[in-house]
């Protein structure tokens, strides 16, 4: 059986509704091939929807590991263990799993008019919640689309799901202690979207917290627990450079897009430039760094100077794209992504590794399929309850 690129093609037209009746037989002709019982792909299905998501998920585990790109692990005499052809099959992984899904599911949601309730419900970590400077605390998950709420002079509007945009009319400078009057803070499983008040957009990664003021001119200061991409307005020019400060730096913006990695059970804070210019200063020691795109900068509190290295920064952002990924990265670091979008606790039985990964991986994958692909490269695991054991 060949396996190629022609397949993920038409998975990603399937997915689009853009896919023909021939490429629809072409394709199904593919995916059936090998198999006693024929299964015919369909864009609706009747019955049990997770019954046949393990079904599919099971034949495209079955298919790839026929095909010529086989993806699993190779043994090789050095430290490493590559994910063959990942980028390529795991993303048809992902893709497929998902092509039972109703059309009524893939409707845009209908937008309601109303206000944003205040006090709607206490704090709760298992929710994107928003804390404003009164205290009034709101879960944004059971906010309607198209409902707003207007604080001190700024209306924050939730424009599409999982997107809040603040706007204002006027010009209001941030009094004294209040840069970091507002919270947003993102559960476990689910990324976030915001929109600054002078432009600047915020991409906020899953089990993360973001403080800021609602009044950006004049002080244009962000504090990040977790990981962020930012594409900064430009608009306010050198005289209110925007600043992003986590416990181990601060990052000087004037105009440009780059991500932040600073979550707390990390060694080091990671700012990687997308493209513009910024200055990194660690906290400690005052030092600073100027990065070039597809530059990263990495503190810590145990090192006096600040590292610089070049990457790929499309890889590093590819999380606000919707998917892991990993270069030569050890099953701690594949692991603590798992457990900060499933919201499992991982438990080492073992704790010698030597393999590192490569690829990718959807996050739209349940925890059970992405439990699977690990199987895949020789990651031996189970759940047991919460918890994630590693073998």
């Amino acid at each position: 059986m060949k396996y190629s690129a022609r397949y993920q093609e038409l998975a990603a037209k399937w997915l689009s509704n853009t896919i023909s009746e021939e490429e629809k037989k072409e394709f199904a002709a593919w995916y059936n091939e090998g198999q006693d019982e024929e299964l015919i792909i369909q864009s609706k299905f009747a019955g049990n929807e997770e019954a046949y998501r393990k079904q599919l998920f099971d034949k495209i585990k079955h298919l790839t590991s026929l095909s010529d790109n086989k993806v699993g692990p190779r043994s090789l005499n050095k430290r490493w263990m590559y994910v063959a052809a990942s980028i390529i099959s795991l993303t048809v992984i992902g893709a497929l799993i998902y092509l039972d899904r109703p059309d009524t599911q893939r409707k845009e949601l209908v937008k309601k008019e109303g206000s944003i309730p205040k006090k709607e419900r206490a704090w709760s970590d298992d929710k994107t919640m928003l804390r404003l400077s009164n205290g009034d605390v709101v879960n944004l998950d059971d906010v309607p689309v198209g409902t707003s709420l207007n604080v001190e002079g700024v209306t924050i509007h939730k424009s599409e799901e999982n997107v809040i945009r603040c706007v204002s009319d006027r010009k209001v400078s941030a009094r004294d202690g209040q840069a970091y009057s507002t919270i947003i803070k993102t559960p476990v499983g689910k990324d976030y979207k915001l929109v600054l008040a002078d432009g600047s957009v915020v991409w906020l990664n899953a089990a993360s917290e973001i403080r800021f003021s609602l009044h950006s001119w004049g002080q244009r200061r962000v504090k990040l627990d977790g990981e962020a991409y930012f594409a900064v307005d430009p608009a306010e020019g050198k005289a209110v450079p925007f600043i992003v400060e986590t416990r181990q730096q601060e990052v000087y913006v004037l105009g440009t897009e780059f991500n932040v990695d600073a979550y707390r059970d990390e060694k080091w804070a990671r700012t990687t430039l997308v493209k513009g210019s910024v200055k990194v200063k660690q906290m400690h020691t005052d030092a600073v760094a100027i990065l070039k795109p597809n530059q990263q900068a990495k503190v810590s509190h145990h090192m006096s100077k600040i590292k610089i290295r070049s990457v790929d920064a499309s890889e590093i952002v590819s999380w606000k794209n919707g998917y892991f990924s990993f270069h030569d990265s050890d099953i701690q670091s594949v692991l603590k992504q798992f457990a900060r979008w499933y919201g499992v606790e991982v438990i080492y039985r073992r704790t010698e590794f030597a393999e590192t990964y490569v690829g990718k991986i959807p996050r739209s994958l349940s925890l059970t399929e992405a439990i699977s692909v690990l199987e895949t490269v020789g990651v031996k695991c189970k759940m047991e309850g919460k918890k994630l054991i590693i073998i």
